[in-house]
This record gives C-alpha cells, sequence and structure tokens, in this order.
C-alpha cells in the first residue's frame, strides 16, 4: 500500500506542477500580448505546450480524485440501503468503473495507435500528435486501478476518520 501511496502522491504532485506551470504560461501570454504585441507570434508554443498539459494534468488528477472519493457522488440512495445491500450496490459500481476504465484505455490505445501510425505531428512544436492521446490510456488503467482498491480496501485514500489536510495521503 505504502508504494500505492508514493504513486498517487507522485501524480497529485505532478498535476499541480503542471497546472501552476500552465498558469504561468498563460500568465506570461497575456502580458507579452498585451505589453509587447510584435513578440506575440514567437510565442505561439504556448498554446500548444498548455493543451499537452490540460489533457495530461486532466487524466493525472482523475486518479488522484477517484482513490480520495472526491469525484462527484450521488449517495443518497446508497446511505439509506442496508449493509449488505450497500456493499452490493459499492461492488456492482466499482466493478462498473473499472470496466468502463478499460474500456476507455482500449479506445485509447487504439486511438494513440492510430495517430502514432498515421505519423501527425503537431503544427507549432513539431511533437508527434500521439502524445495528445496517450493520457487517455493511462488514465484509463489508473483509473481502473483506482476502482480495484476501491473494491480490495475501501476507503484505503479517503481522508476520513484521519487528521491533517483533506485529500492527504499519509
Amino acid at each position: 500500500m505504502a508504494l500505492l501511496r508514493l504513486f498517487y502522491s507522485a501524480q497529485r504532485i505532478a498535476a499541480g506542477l503542471l497546472m501552476l506551470a500552465m498558469t504561468v504560461l498563460y500568465g506570461l501570454n497575456v502580458i507579452i500580448r498585451s505589453v509587447v504585441p510584435s513578440l506575440a507570434s514567437e510565442l505561439a508554443w504556448i498554446e500548444e505546450v498548455v493543451s499537452f498539459m490540460l489533457i495530461w494534468t486532466i487524466f493525472l488528477a482523475a486518479g488522484v480524485a477517484l482513490v480520495e472519493r472526491r469525484h462527484v457522488s450521488i449517495d443518497m440512495v446508497l446511505e439509506r440501503l442496508p449493509g449488505a445491500a450497500q456493499r452490493a450496490l459499492t461492488i456492482a459500481i466499482n466493478l462498473t468503473g473499472a470496466a468502463t476504465s478499460l474500456y476507455i484505455a482500449w479506445l485509447g490505445w487504439n486511438l494513440t495507435s492510430f495517430v502514432a501510425g498515421s505519423g501527425q505531428i503537431s503544427p507549432v512544436l513539431g511533437v508527434p500528435m500521439s502524445l495528445l492521446y496517450t493520457p487517455t490510456v493511462l488514465g484509463g488503467l489508473v483509473l481502473a486501478l483506482g476502482f480495484f482498491i476501491n473494491l480490495a480496501a475501501p476507503g484505503a485514500f479517503s481522508d476520513e476518520g484521519r487528521a491533517g489536510r483533506p485529500g492527504e495521503i499519509e
């Protein structure tokens, strides 16, 4: 479990750093376009980099939010069920989520492979466009792992009943 905690902590840190970098880059872009418009064309790469970063951030943060039980959920019905029915529904939800996540990873793999095989490159940076689709594969796998963790050790990563910041992985 310690290795998984480290894995999810690294994901959270990476997502946070990417968000910070996106903010700085967009801020720089706005300032340069406002103050020195003649240099705006030199910074066209920022739009493309931030698009790539945003997609990576979304899939990194999705796995962390899942294991920390921070995704939006409607548990009004679940809380009203008796204990055995709650467990059964929770198992069904997690199995459905894992299957859906694995399907997303599979679709992402097919799309990434297709784009990589086509040789598409990004217009400004000149990097393979498959880098834009790779997070779908990794994100789907990480989400599936999160659903399996929720099945095997419910609440292991949530902050219920523990001291510290909300969402903190100890």
